[in-house]
């Protein structure tokens, strides 16, 4: 049984009052399908890959500037 989908199946008296909830069961149906059909392994490469790419620029400036102190420190020191 798939991880995102085991909490329909296995729960205790506090989750079905959230599943009986109308506003939750539509969120609820709509997060099983989507785990289900596996989509939502897109959606959280989706968000990796953000995070990712916001690292490596922030690694790339922070490497800029190193690189561009040092050479104004070799520019000096000439």
């Amino acid at each position: 049984m798939p991880a995102g989908i085991a909490h329909l199946f296995l729960f205790d008296g506090e989750q079905i009052e959230a599943y009986a909830d109308p506003e939750k069961t539509s969120e609820l149906i709509e997060s099983a399908i989507l785990n289900l059909l596996g989509l939502n392994v897109v959606d959280q490469l989706d968000r990796d890959l953000k995070v990712f790419e916001r690292r490596k620029r922030a690694d790339d400036s922070t490497r800029s500037t190193t690189v561009s102190k040092g050479y104004f420190e070799l520019e000096d020191a000439a």
